[in-house]
């Protein structure tokens, strides 16, 4: 790939710079002094040129210090979390299908999964993650599988009706890989589920200098529209909606 060009569609990039710190994700430690990214003019796709080594989610500090489940808002003394609205928009969105196979790339502890096997009838539910530790807290049950290596390469083809990427979309290296081989995993009409930060809502979140991908709305539709999948956005106006994600339905 030449210098400076897209790491997505190879087209031509633009630079970004300005006078603003970085972050870490994790305790906001300054990362560097100056905003350095590039934009490409296609797909409009900003990302970091340099390689993102995030070995922090590998740990067991991570995996001892994260929140288990988002809390969105606490009502009537009713908690609702990020996992169970996501299982409520997928249970909508699926129409009741049974015999699904579900996998979720970055799925923690199986939370989302947890919460989906209630909803679906006879699913099959798969979690790969990086963290190793996550698996002594996964689900043991008998249509509950952990994914030890973060490798999506193992996975057979055309395996799973719906595969989840929630909030891990925009740490990937190689974006354009992980498609191709996330879309070989699908069934015929499989589904591609993406939740990412809306940095039109939060533009604080481009300042997250542990990421490879700062997206925007328009930007992760171009470049799954690129990669031969269909769009459909997903409006959740049901209170408390997350305020600061984007949810994104993308069918082969």
């Amino acid at each position: 790939m030449k210098k400076n060009t897209c790491i997505f569609c190879n087209s031509t990039t633009k630079r970004l710079k300005y006078n603003l710190p970085t972050f870490h994700h994790f305790g906001f430690k300054t990362i560097s002094k100056k905003v350095v990214f590039r934009q490409c003019l296609n797909c409009l796709v900003i990302f970091n040129t340099k390689k993102i080594r995030n070995e922090y989610f590998e740990g067991k500090k991570y995996f001892t210090n994260e929140e288990k489940d988002h809390i969105l808002e606490k009502r009537n003394k009713v908690t609702i979390t990020r996992a169970s609205e996501l299982a409520k928009i997928l249970k909508k969105e699926l129409k009741n299908k049974s015999n699904l196979k579900i996998l979720e790339t970055g799925c923690n502890e199986g939370l989302l999964l947890t919460k989906l096997n209630k909803k679906i009838n006879n699913g099959f539910f798969y979690g790969l993650d990086e963290n190793r530790y996550n698996k002594k807290n996964f689900p043991a049950k008998i249509n509950f599988h952990f994914l030890d290596s973060p490798d999506i390469e193992k996975i057979k083809k055309e395996t799973f009706h719906l595969i989840i990427l929630s909030h891990v979309f925009n740490y990937f290296n190689e974006p354009r890989k992980i498609l191709f081989e996330l879309k070989n995993s699908l069934k015929l009409n499989g589904q591609l589920f993406v939740v990412v930060p809306d940095i039109k809502k939060n533009p604080f979140y481009s300042l997250m200098g542990d990421q490879k991908l700062i997206l925007s709305h328009k930007s992760i539709i171009n470049i799954l529209n690129l990669s031969g999948f269909k769009t459909k956005i997903i409006e959740d106006t049901t209170p408390p909606a997350p305020k600061i994600n984007i949810f994104l339905f993308f069918t082969l």
